[in-house]
């Protein structure tokens, strides 16, 4: 049985390997321990880190760096039906801060993923806002550089 039909239970989703070179998301019931089911990639768009919960749409959305062209892929995964759907943010952006885009922070009322995103590989940071209902960035604010000990 799903989280989404098992409302009254804490659920949790996770990314987590499958075996070498190949990634999944796992749902676990975290009142009990028990794995509940696991969804494998079944190619490389079928990936989402940095999981966010969609009540909107009942689904899990993150974005990665697109793997066909210019831009980010705005990435969801229906955990009742297991279904991946891949939709194209076309921006300058194609780096993600953290590991592939696992920090984030979603804004579940407005639908809005806010990423630390850079348009060339160590090039500078900026926080980013992708509106999820259109797949396009809505706001980009220029990161400072902070070095730790630093500032």
């Amino acid at each position: 049985m799903s989280c989404r039909l098992r409302l009254l239970l804490r659920c949790s989703y996770l990314t987590v390997s499958a075996g070498k070179g190949t990634v999944a998301v796992a749902a676990v019931d975290t009142s009990t321990g028990k794995l509940l089911r696991t969804y494998t990639e079944e190619a490389p768009s079928d990936e989402v880190v940095g999981l966010m919960w969609d009540a909107a749409n009942g689904t899990l959305v993150g974005v990665m760096p697109s793997d066909t062209a210019a831009g980010l892929d705005l990435r969801t995964l229906d955990p009742s039906t297991g279904v991946w759907a891949s939709r194209l943010v076309q921006t300058k952006y194609a780096y993600l801060g953290g590991n592939s885009g696992e920090v984030a922070a979603f804004d579940a009322a407005a639908r809005q993923l806010y990423v630390i995103a850079a348009a060339s590989s160590g090039g500078p940071p900026e926080l980013v806002r992708v509106d999820v209902a259109t797949a396009t960035v809505s706001l980009a604010v220029p990161l400072g550089v902070v070095g730790l000990g630093q500032g």
